[in-house]
């Protein structure tokens, strides 16, 4: 067979906050990241072809997978977008050569690339079925969908002692997964399904579509048509969205509607707001305008490495860049906020890059892992192009 390479959409730098710190397909979407769901379809590993100012970064989170640069993609090869899902049961060698999917494709180096730069991929093709990730939003908006069907790659069953609400075969929870007394899972409206090391305490209700990474601690709570990625910590009410990994919300509040980078800490109370009290469109802030969603709920997207003080507020339809200090004391934030800020509930600061990446760094350690220093240069050039001095 033909090697596979998984490309970067063209419209991968649309999806700020998240796309200036991880790749497109390191992003979680359903119960994998875009990477995780390809690899269970693909019988070898795929090369990683990210876009040219995340190729150390690729290689530093795959580092096991080929990462190339546009000389070195194989003269001919399947060629599949990271924003594309396969349905369940996708031949991905046979939609290769059918030849109508322009997201999984056999090409021509010389071919791909030119079809890369003409932005044709821009726009949707006959029969897609809404399977391509084209916005940031569609992240969340499209977690359960997908979610329902990863569940096919999971055993279904529950440990002892767990209250099955519908179906059984739609519950999945690791034998391996440590139940407190009096949880319950809901599995009416879809899947829910829990992997390894996963702790649950006692009183701890979940409503699919749900899925829950391993080594994630819940402390009790209500939780319901999200994903939360390995190593999270849980507690209070979260609804429809994605945690990435190792995101820090162990006390009260809601979150909801939210889709959340890796090691984003909430402090107690947090609360953010999904719905306008005029039920009107939501509308994205960004810098020199505002994006309109086509949704009625949405929350907010955050970067990684952002924490967020005790009382904070996340208005509607907010944007939180990474690596930022926030604490509005019970008022609320501003709708965008910019990487590397420090705000105090009156105003926002520099904040100063050796700082930033001491606590990363600190952080990190905590999941026992480690800050690494590709994570740390691409974290510099991030900086540097949002503190760059106007030509």
């Amino acid at each position: 067979m033909l090697p596979v390479v998984l490309y970067e959409p063209p419209w991968a730098d649309r999806f700020f906050p998240v796309a200036d710190f991880l790749p497109f397909w390191e992003m979680r979407c359903g119960a994998f990241t875009f990477l995780e769901r390809m690899t269970r379809f693909l019988d070898a590993r795929p090369v990683l072809f990210p876009r040219e100012e995340m190729q150390e970064t690729a290689a530093a989170f795959s580092p096991s997978l080929q990462v190339a640069g546009a000389d070195s993609l194989p003269d001919e090869a399947v060629f599949v977008s990271a924003a594309w899902v396969p349905p369940p049961g996708t031949d991905i060698a046979a939609e290769a050569e059918g030849g109508s999917n322009p997201h999984c494709r056999r090409m021509r180096k010389t071919a791909f690339l030119e079809l890369l730069a003409s932005r044709v991929l821009d726009e949707p093709y006959p029969g897609e079925d809404g399977r391509v990730v084209r916005r940031p939003w569609e992240l969340v908006v499209k977690n359960p969908a997908f979610l329902a069907e990863d569940a096919a790659f999971f055993e279904p069953g529950a440990p002892e002692g767990v209250e099955v609400a519908g179906p059984a075969e739609k519950c999945s929870i690791s034998p391996r997964a440590e139940v407190g007394p009096f949880v319950a899972a809901d599995c009416r409206n879809g899947p829910v399904i829990v992997e390894e090391g996963v702790r649950l305490a006692p009183f701890t209700f979940l409503e699919g579509p749900l899925f829950i990474g391993r080594g994630t601690i819940v402390k009790g709570g209500r939780f319901s048509s999200s994903s939360f990625g390995p190593d999270c910590r849980l507690a209070g009410e979260v609804a429809d969205t994605v945690f990435q990994e190792c995101v820090n919300k162990a006390h009260d509040g809601y979150i909801g509607h939210a889709w959340v980078a890796p090691f984003v800490n909430f402090g107690a109370l947090t609360t953010n707001s999904d719905l306008k009290n005029t039920y009107g469109e939501i509308r994205l802030r960004r810098p020199g305008g505002t994006e309109p969603t086509g949704l009625m709920k949405f929350g907010f997207i955050c970067g990684p490495h952002t924490r967020f003080g005790i009382g904070s507020l996340i208005p509607t339809g907010a944007l939180v860049g990474g690596f930022c200090n926030l604490f509005a004391g019970s008022s609320f934030l501003p709708r965008y906020v910019e990487h590397f800020r420090w705000y105090d509930g009156r105003r926002e600061t520099m904040y100063r890059f050796e700082d930033a990446v001491k606590v990363a760094a600190k952080v990190t350690a905590r999941r026992n892992r480690t800050f690494s220093a590709a994570e740390t240069r691409r974290a510099l050039a991030v900086y540097r192009k949002v503190f760059a001095p106007p030509e």
